[in-house]
């Protein structure tokens, strides 16, 4: 149970970023997007690809601070992380990931 459900959790989080990092791609080609964030084309790839589990929060600074966007990156319960990814799934559908943070932080039993 407790290894299917951590299993859950990072394929969760892995097509959170890789979706992200998609969406931040845009219109531009792999190789484009990668000059704007300092890496390869290769790395790009890998960086879009949810099956990707290699990713560090260096690189996701270095991602970052290219894009002028924060990383925000904690630990939480297992209630929380469902609320959380939740609200994100529901809100990355229409493309707004911040407010589904928002909307999920302000809701009831929240635990800081």
């Amino acid at each position: 149970m407790k290894k299917s459900r951590n299993r859950k959790y990072s394929d969760h989080t892995r097509r959170l970023l890789a979706g992200q990092m998609r969406a931040f791609r845009g219109e531009r080609s792999q190789s484009e997007f990668g000059a704007l964030i300092g890496k390869q084309r290769t790395q790009v790839s890998r960086l879009e690809d949810p099956a990707y589990g290699k990713w560090t929060l260096q690189s996701l600074f270095e991602v970052a601070d290219k894009l002028d966007v924060a990383v925000f990156v904690r630990f939480v319960d297992h209630s929380t992380f469902l609320r959380l990814s939740e609200a994100m799934d529901q809100e990355s559908q229409v493309g707004n990931l911040a407010a589904a943070s928002a909307s999920a932080e302000r809701e009831p039993n929240h635990r800081k």
